[in-house]
């Protein structure tokens, strides 16, 4: 039967193109280096997986088996590597090995692991310098520097309670007339604030009045001790007086008029302005009912909330800034003036008071502020990147790089985190050491496939080949 030509050109055409495919993905082995590459074969060296040729000595890339230099591979098998064989794995899992040569799972035949070739020591993780790169494997040495945090969080301004007052009737009155008639008014220590009428300080006049002119006073017939008596009944007349908010020159007044005043003024005890007022002309008041509550502004607090594991880095005196959100380029500084010792259960935070002064009363209660404290905890501590570390949940690991290409990871144990992402370094690392600060994901991975290598070769009188290996091994068996 003829073909046409119409077909034998596509046909031809495609065969061509599967034959190069195989050849490139290894399926077809290469040629041999010494005819294929120019120069002495010494020079070149050959995957006996793949094929693949490379320039120098060293392991595949891709399945890691130690390249074979190019001249040995017109040699027979035998002649090529006189060394014994450790272990057989497979060239596209590392964790599945044997004792025997033979297939993986995928049907992949096993590569052969020579005493003497890199693996890692105890503990030990040994990279080609070609791998560490394309792991993409950066250092760095440990020093030591100091520790510093910057919080930053949102505070809330508040009266300073140690500058609240409040202006109590003491007696049964009623309230005649007010100075003060509403709230946010500024007052000052002597400031009238009320004119209020009680029976109780009508009498205590009278009764004031009446030990002012007692004649044992100023008698010279009778005894010193009658005398002292009617001296410390005056003086007890007077103190009366005082006790119910009368002032000094109120007192003397009243004393040198000789008249019991109807209607007395209450004066203020405070400088601020006046928060509250429940005083209303005209209106009776029982003795304890507060009349009036003044704040003094010229100092305030600023309550604000940090996190639990910023605890540490907040003390009491500690400076402390505030901005406002519209006064732009302009902090108030201020200090820590009160740590609560206590959590707060719901939001899980802890309570910090600081005190700024206020002189020119920009900062009012309610406003809400942005708070910057900035902490040193003043220790000279062995710093670690945070980049450094592989946090398991129960083990903290670092790799510590022990010579060119040799890396041992290490469980170390780490204080507080600065702001710039430093660990403080307790126990584990010493200064001066290099640790890896990049791909140690891949270098933790890496050890423990070997690690899984070592026990498998341990003679312990069990074969501890791996459960692929034993499903490959009954498989073969017909089990």
């Amino acid at each position: 039967m003829r073909i046409p030509l119409k077909w034998t050109l596509p046909a031809a055409t495609l065969l061509i193109g599967v034959a190069l495919g195989f050849v490139s993905r290894g399926w077809i082995s290469a040629p041999s280096a010494k005819h294929s590459m120019p120069g002495r074969s010494g020079d070149y060296y050959v995957c006996e997986v793949h094929g693949h040729v490379h320039e120098g000595p060293g392991t595949c890339p891709v399945c890691g088996t130690e390249l074979v230099p190019a001249e040995k591979m017109d040699q027979p098998a035998a002649k090529r590597d006189d060394r014994k064989v450790k272990y057989w794995r497979s060239p596209m899992d590392p964790t599945f090995v044997s004792k025997a040569p033979g297939k993986d799972n995928m049907g992949m035949d096993l590569v052969a692991v020579y005493e003497g070739d890199a693996e890692a020591t105890a503990g030990v993780v040994t990279i080609e310098p070609v791998v560490m790169l394309q792991m993409g494997i950066r250092t760095g040495v440990l020093a030591r520097g100091k520790l510093s945090r910057r919080i930053r969080t949102v505070g809330r301004v508040v009266y300073d309670e140690e500058k609240l007052g409040t202006v109590t009737s003491k007696l049964n009155v009623w309230v005649e007339k007010l100075y003060v008639d509403k709230t946010g008014q500024q007052v000052a220590v002597g400031d009238p604030l009320v004119e209020i009428y009680s029976k109780e300080l009508e009498a205590a006049q009278v009764a004031f009045l009446d030990s002012l002119k007692d004649p044992r006073l100023t008698s010279k017939e009778v005894s010193a001790a009658e005398r002292r008596r009617a001296a410390n009944l005056l003086e007890s007349s007077r103190r009366r007086l005082e006790y119910w908010d009368l002032a000094a020159d109120q007192i003397e007044a009243i004393a040198k008029d000789g008249q019991v005043r109807r209607t007395l003024t209450l004066r203020s005890k405070f400088d601020g302005i006046v928060t509250k007022k429940n005083a209303v002309e005209g209106r009776f008041f029982k003795s304890g009912t507060a009349l009036f509550e003044i704040a003094d502004l010229d100092t305030v607090w600023v309550y604000a909330s940090i996190y639990e594991f910023e605890r540490p880095w907040i003390r009491e005196g500690q400076p402390a800034k505030i901005s406002l959100s519209y006064v732009p380029g302009k902090d108030y500084e201020g200090g820590i003036d009160y740590v609560y010792p206590y959590l707060n259960e719901k939001t899980r935070d802890i309570t910090v008071r600081m005190r700024f002064d206020n002189p020119d009363g920009v900062l009012l209660p309610g406003m809400f502020a942005n708070v910057s404290i900035d902490s040193n905890l003043g220790t000279d501590a062995l710093l670690l990147p945070e980049e450094a570390v592989i946090d398991t949940g129960t083990r903290k690991i670092v790799f510590v790089e022990r010579g060119p290409g040799k890396f041992e990871g290490r469980e170390v144990r780490l204080g507080v985190r600065s702001g710039e992402g430093d660990w403080e370094v307790l126990d584990g690392l010493k200064p001066g050491e290099r640790i890896v600060l990049s791909g140690q994901f891949l270098l933790d991975a890496e050890s423990k496939v070997r690690e899984a290598i070592r026990k498998f070769l341990e003679p312990d009188g069990q074969d501890k080949a791996s459960s692929k290996d034993q499903g490959q091994k009954d498989r073969e068996e017909g089990r």
